[in-house]
Formats: C-alpha cells, sequence, structure tokens
C-alpha cells in the first residue's frame, strides 16, 4: 500500500473531473430563520438528527395569499414573483384551516396540527414550475460519531437568535 502523503501532487495525475450523486432518502428544508425555532423543528427532528450534510441557497421569496377551505379541501394560494400560484390538498375529517400570522389546521378539541411545508412547497414547485434553488454552499456537521446535527452546526455559526427576524409566512 502506497502512502498518499508522500505522493507529490502533480495536476496531470488529477485530470479528469467526477461529480457525486446523492439520493436523500429523506431531507427537510426550511428558512434560514427557522433554525432558532424549536416550535417549527420539533416535527422535523427524526429527519433532522441523522442530518449531517446541509445547503445554503436562494430561491425565489413565497408569499402566502390565502387559504380557502371547502367541506374537506383546502385550496392554498401563494404568491411567487407577481404571479399566483394555488395548490389544493384534502382535509381530513373534523378539522378546519386556520390562518392568521400561522397557518395550521385544528381539530374538534382545539389542538393545532401543522402542516409539513416542506410537502407544501415540492407541491407548489411541481405546479409553478417556478421555484429553483440556487445552491451557493454545501456543508458538513458530524462531530464525535455522528452527534452533531447540521442544525447544530448552522446555530453556532450563524447571528443570534434575537437578532433574526421572523417572516410574515409560516406555511
Amino acid at each position: 500500500m502506497t502512502d498518499k502523503s508522500k505522493i507529490p501532487f502533480d495536476h496531470a495525475l488529477y485530470d479528469v473531473e467526477h461529480a457525486l450523486v446523492m439520493y436523500a432518502t429523506s431531507f427537510s428544508t426550511l428558512p434560514a430563520q427557522f433554525i432558532y425555532e424549536k416550535e417549527v423543528l420539533a416535527p422535523l427532528m427524526n429527519v433532522i438528527d441523522k442530518c449531517h450534510i446541509y445547503m445554503i441557497g436562494f430561491q425565489p421569496k413565497i408569499g402566502f395569499v390565502k387559504a380557502e377551505q371547502s367541506s374537506n379541501k383546502v385550496s392554498l394560494t401563494f404568491s411567487i414573483f407577481d404571479s399566483e400560484y394555488t395548490i389544493e390538498n384534502n382535509v381530513p375529517d373534523g378539522m378546519k384551516v386556520n390562518h392568521d400570522k400561522e397557518l395550521f389546521l385544528t381539530d374538534e378539541h382545539g389542538h393545532k396540527h401543522y402542516l409539513d411545508s416542506s410537502k407544501l412547497q415540492y407541491q407548489l414547485s411541481q405546479e409553478s414550475d417556478v421555484i429553483d434553488f440556487e445552491v451557493k454552499y454545501i456543508g458538513q456537521a458530524y462531530g464525535k460519531d455522528g452527534s452533531r446535527n447540521s442544525i447544530d452546526r448552522l446555530i453556532k455559526h450563524g447571528p443570534s437568535a434575537e437578532s433574526v427576524g421572523r417572516n410574515e409566512l409560516d406555511y
């Protein structure tokens, strides 16, 4: 076996470019300011706890316009650039759509149930065909034996929670 540290770096030996293609079996997307929102992160923690690679990037601003419920259907309208896009989903029996500063469902006991923003964004992306994610940075957080996840890393290197404002839209 050759000791690679003793091999001189020669560009002629490394003239082939390669790409790494990965298939994620689970992932989560969220606006940067949500890394400080424990209530928003709570339903995603089963994914986040195993997440060691993260991407930071830009995408078009998505604005929440309105939610309308008709029987067991909800229509959610969003604005992207200067256009509006509406997606529809089923609402489980006994649930009511609520929206004030945040969008959620309530059951007959008044308990809040938040919609899966990743699924909504995916559906909106598929149906509108205008949401692209431009990757600016890819990072890794692993720690000793996988003890650190991406949120741990991002929190330690970002601004303080107090200096981060929350968007009007929480979908």
